[in-house]
Formats: structure tokens, sequence, C-alpha cells
């Protein structure tokens, strides 16, 4: 049997006969508004028709190894929440992977800033991915944002489980090459 997009269905087997209960799609809201209510009331875009939760690179001058996104939601809004510790949470995803929270821009948005060094070389899928939550045990708004391709050319992907040094055990570095054969030399700094 198909089911119906955005329809939930459940089957009740009773002395040998099917009952079919069946409702229909019912918008999730958080505090009364919904996730479309909720990305315009944080979106800090003028014109009615961008959606805020585009990612748009920003030039920093770090890009051999991070890339910086700017989101057009209000960092401060979005940590304002009086009776909770912030109101939800905007965060950068890669190929369906969490990998950071948003940072306060000068401008009062958004940035989401991935490090490129532990992702293997060529295109990925990122996406910002607001989430409205309060209290626990209450059900949190996930808004996916539109998918966006990005390319990665690292020469290596590192571990980063093996990418932290201590005075005790020194460092273990693991690494993937793009390249098989190569000459490669690593230089540590200590800061």
């Amino acid at each position: 049997m198909a089911i119906p997009h955005g329809r939930i269905i459940l089957a009740i087997a009773s002395f040998g006969s099917i009952i079919q209960l069946s409702c229909g799609p019912r918008e999730l809201s958080f505090q009364g508004r919904t996730a479309e209510q909720w990305v315009k009331l944080l979106g800090t875009s003028k014109s009615g028709t961008d959606n805020p939760l585009n990612i748009r690179q920003v030039i920093t001058g770090e890009e051999s190894n991070r890339i910086t996104f700017e989101v057009a939601i209000s960092y401060d809004l979005l940590q304002d929440n009086p009776k909770e510790k912030r109101l939800g949470k905007l965060a950068l995803y890669i190929d369906g992977n969490d990998e950071c929270l948003a940072q306060r821009a000068t401008n009062g948005n958004c940035l989401l800033t991935w490090d490129k060094t532990y992702t293997a070389p060529g295109m990925h899928e990122a996406y910002a991915q607001l989430t409205i939550s309060g209290r626990s045990g209450t059900r949190p708004l996930v808004i996916k944002g539109p998918v966006r391709s990005v390319s990665s050319s690292n020469a290596f992907q590192f571990d980063s489980f093996y990418s932290l040094f201590s005075n005790s055990r020194g460092a273990v570095l693991y690494a993937r090459a793009t390249s098989p054969t190569g000459a490669y030399a690593v230089r540590l700094y200590s800061s």
C-alpha cells in the first residue's frame, strides 16, 4: 500500500480486520509560531524574496583552511530568550554532518566557519540549519536552509582524533594524501 506524502497512517489489527486511521500533515510550531514565522522574525534580509537561511561566502583571508559563510539571521535575537538560556541555534552542516555553531558577525548576522582540514577533498553539500528549541521535553523546530555545493581542495585530509599535541605524549598525526606519491614535510610550531 502506498502512503501519501505528508500523511500519517496507523493500522490497527483487531480480531482479523484492519482499521485504518489517517490524519493530514500538521504544521509544527514553537511558542505559537511556525517555522516560516520564526525564520521571518529572526531574518535580517531587507528583501522579502531572499531566504534568510541562504549561506553566502565571506572572504576572510583564511580560505586555505577555512570557508566562512554569512547567514542573514540575527545572532542577538537567536541568543536572546528571557525564559531560556537561548532561543535556539544555527549550525553549518557539511554532507549532513554538524560542523560548527554560529558566531556573531560585526553587522549582527550569523557567521558559520567550516574548517576544511578534516574534510576529504572534492565537492560537498553545505547548508545552514536553524533549530528553535526551549525547555527540555519540548519538541524543537528544525529548519534546513537551501543546499549549496562547495569545494575543498585539500592536499591532505587529517583525522581530528589524531591531531592534538600533548607535552607527555607528543604528537601523532594521521592524514590521507590526495596523491599516492610525493615528498611531504611536516613542520610543527608551538604558540
